[in-house]
């Protein structure tokens, strides 16, 4: 019965999917046989907000930004790289992006080669902000990816190393699948921020693999990541909060602490011990399967619900809605959920205009109290 209501309720996206069949974006190469562009800052440049820039292999030069563009690095590691421009702090800078679309970048485990401060900075976002795929390469005394007073940041399936992987403050940050690796300090820095966590490693050298100063923090994980310290020679938390509200079971998250230290070290704050469940999405580029998967460590009753993308996400309890309920949300899943997940998939029309469209996915279960206790959120993105 579950299989073949998921099976409708994967029609019923599809279905869903239909009205956003309104205007193709336009679609620009840099690089490669008869590009569009040869230079990867031109094309920023030029091109209109809201475009899809195809960056085919080789080695190109970074940028910086205000517009809501799709930039797909359309190569893995040995094919090509992004390297800064000569002097720039960062390779890739996205500040000031204003209200509406969003500004993607989606590699195909792209190399992106840290400037002088670090890989990626993102400030003063309205819109949200995704990065997929991406392989975040900057040196010990660099940021990974810095993140400053954005509405929502989503980070998917990628890597961030530096002197410290991930720093991030007054932001709406998502960590899905990643691995965020300090070589100098922390794995990941978050403060004064809303963040969501889901499978991934963090490792920080001789400090936290996260620290987490005055935020509100949810750790989810299905024993297929860990949280840990490297290099250290006296005992070293996995995870140090200050003044942080935290939802998480530290008996799910593979805390990996150095030398005797707790798992979690907590000064102030609150802590409620909840197994958090894990969503995950693939991508659905059009005329492919996309699927989406809602797992707990606890047998319990689940739903998954789908939508549109929120610009801002809403604070509910200690989590944050991510979905846009307002024009008639569908529910894709509904049934009981274990470590096995609850999955659907749905196949996504082959249709150009789709290119560029971002759809969010959230799932919720039971709580023991009897209260809804959100996953993170989940992105199916059609590039």
């Amino acid at each position: 019965m579950l299989a073949l209501s998921s099976r409708l309720m994967g029609a019923a996206v599809v279905a869903a999917l239909a009205p956003v069949l309104v205007a193709q974006r336009p679609v620009f190469t840099v690089g490669g046989v008869a590009p569009d562009f040869t230079s990867l800052p031109a094309a920023v440049a030029a091109v209109p907000p809201g475009s899809v820039l195809v960056v085919r292999p080789g080695l190109h030069e970074g940028f910086a930004t205000s517009k809501p563009l799709r930039v797909v690095l359309d190569f893995g590691g040995a094919a090509g790289a992004i390297q800064p421009a000569a002097g720039a702090a960062y390779a890739i800078t996205v500040t000031n992006l204003p209200p509406g679309d969003e500004f993607v970048l989606l590699g195909r485990d792209a190399t992106i080669t840290g400037g002088s401060v670090g890989g990626l900075r993102f400030a003063n976002c309205i819109a949200p902000v995704v990065v997929e795929r991406v392989y975040d390469v900057t040196g010990p005394a660099g940021i990974g990816v810095s993140i400053d007073n954005c509405a929502a940041v989503h980070l998917r399936r990628s890597v961030f190393t530096g002197g410290v992987g991930i720093e991030a403050q007054f932001t709406d940050l998502v960590v899905g699948e990643c691995v965020a690796i300090g070589s100098a300090g922390a794995g990941a820095v978050v403060a004064n921020s809303r963040c969501e966590s889901v499978r991934t490693f963090y490792t920080g050298w001789a400090q936290p693999g996260v620290r987490l100063q005055q935020s509100v923090a949810r750790f989810a994980n299905d024993g297929s990541s860990a949280i840990g310290v490297a290099g250290a020679t006296s005992p070293v938390a996995a995870i140090e909060a200050i003044d942080c509200q935290l939802q998480l079971d530290p008996a799910t998250l593979g805390l990996l602490p150095a030398n005797g230290a707790p798992g979690l070290l907590r000064v102030g704050g609150s802590h409620l011990v909840d197994d958090v469940p894990t969503l995950t999405t693939s991508l659905a580029a059009p005329g492919t399967t996309a699927t989406v998967t809602l797992a707990s460590n606890t047998p319990r009753l689940g739903v998954i619900f789908f939508g549109g993308l929120l610009p801002t996400p809403f604070p509910f309890l200690l989590a944050s809605i991510y979905v846009d309920l307002a024009p008639s949300p569908i529910v894709v899943a509904l049934g009981f959920t274990d470590t096995n997940g609850l999955s659907v998939p749905a196949a996504v029309p082959n249709s150009p205009a789709l290119r560029g469209a971002i759809w969010c996915l959230q799932g919720g279960v039971q709580a023991a109290n009897g209260q809804p206790l959100l996953s993170g959120p989940g992105l199916w993105i059609a590039l």
